[in-house]
């Protein structure tokens, strides 16, 4: 049946974006509930938070460089193709070299970094060479766990502010572009490719070996998946991974310093009569994380939601108007339930302050 296996190909596809950007959140949230990518003073902790002023700012920035893209593409290109072949290969190399100290073999930071530096090396090499998806997409999840790990949203407050905003931004550059601009700016710079600088400089010189380099270039700003049904891809957007992502961090660090509040919660010894902390009674016990899972269960259900809408209306969809409720909206219901509410809207240093 050609229907039939046109649903199954089609959510094979699905399923496997889903499956990856949220492993990336989920990896992201652990990282920086530990501060295990980039470790840092408190100090150091404190300048990493988003203040009121910078959440306000995203959305108008974020703005500007949509429209210098959309315009400004061709001349662009190059330099936004160095920077994010900059980052997006420091943050591979960073994760490949902590993932290899914390594999089976504990290996020595020094072997690790030399070869995640060769791997990562060899991987860039190979996406500039052929356009390779698995390293567009491996760029992609990178730079959006370092993301999700050194920027951190000091309190729910700000989250609300800032992601309610990036929804605003995310429904008029989508829906409203068109009738300022003539075409769905959004789309348009999300779409674009890149002329390959390899290729052109070998071109440029005549260089034989050249003419084998694929001569366009996918900028690693979306997840890519094809979608072998319509021999077309399914795209998510960094964003709508980063940006979620970094509030289901933060329901993660408020679940640690909800965990630490009830170690250091004074109780009395019934036999001894002495009085104690919790800690000497809950160090065997599992770490609890309701509201990280039930904020990481919101970001879950909502891509579904996105991809859903995205399928039945048959035009493209802002994801965030998905993911924005159902991570803020999970993570409010949680904190509510048990009765944290006020301490997860102030930030977690208030819930510590609290106990």
């Amino acid at each position: 049946n050609k229907s039939r296996r046109h649903i199954d190909e089609m959510g094979l596809s699905v399923s496997s974006l889903i499956l990856t950007a949220t492993s990336t959140v989920y990896v992201g949230s652990k990282l920086s509930a530990g501060n295990r990518l980039m470790p840092l003073e408190p100090q150091e902790l404190e300048d990493t938070q988003l203040t009121l002023g910078q959440a306000l700012v995203i959305p108008v920035s974020s703005s500007i460089c949509l429209l210098l893209l959309f315009f400004f593409f061709a001349y662009l290109q190059y330099i936004l193709m160095g920077i994010v072949v900059l980052v997006g290969s420091s943050a591979l190399c960073q994760l490949t070299s902590l993932a290899l100290q914390n594999s089976c073999f504990r290996m020595g930071s020094r072997l690790a970094l030399a070869i995640s530096l060769c791997a990562t090396t060899v991987a860039i090499i190979n996406w500039v060479a052929t356009g390779s998806l698995i390293v567009y997409n491996l760029l992609g999840c990178s730079l959006c766990i370092v993301f999700i790990s050194t920027l951190r949203f000091p309190s729910l407050k700000i989250a609300v502010i800032c992601l309610s905003l990036l929804v605003v931004y995310d429904i008029f550059w989508v829906f409203c572009s068109e009738y300022f601009f003539e075409k769905n700016v959004m789309v348009e710079v999300a779409t674009k490719v890149a002329s390959n600088p390899a290729f052109e400089v070998g071109k440029y010189f005549q260089w034989e070996l050249f003419k084998y380099i694929n001569p366009k270039l996918e900028l690693p700003m979306k997840l890519m998946f094809p979608n072998f049904a319509t021999k077309r891809f399914i795209m998510l957007g960094l964003g709508d991974i980063a940006l979620p992502g970094a509030l289901v961090a933060y329901s993660l660090r408020c679940d640690m310093e909800l965990n630490r509040e009830k170690e250091e919660d004074p109780v009395e010894d019934v036999e001894s009569g002495e009085v104690s902390t919790l800690l000497t009674h809950t160090t065997s016990s599992k770490t609890q994380t309701p509201l990280f899972n039930t904020t990481m269960g919101g970001y879950f259900l909502g891509l579904i939601g996105a991809f859903v809408g995205n399928t039945l209306s048959g035009h493209p969809q802002p994801a965030l108007i998905y993911l924005v409720p159902g991570v803020i909206g999970t993570l409010v219901w949680k904190a509510w339930h048990i009765g944290k509410f006020n301490e997860v809207w102030q930030g977690p240093t208030k819930i510590h302050q609290s106990a």
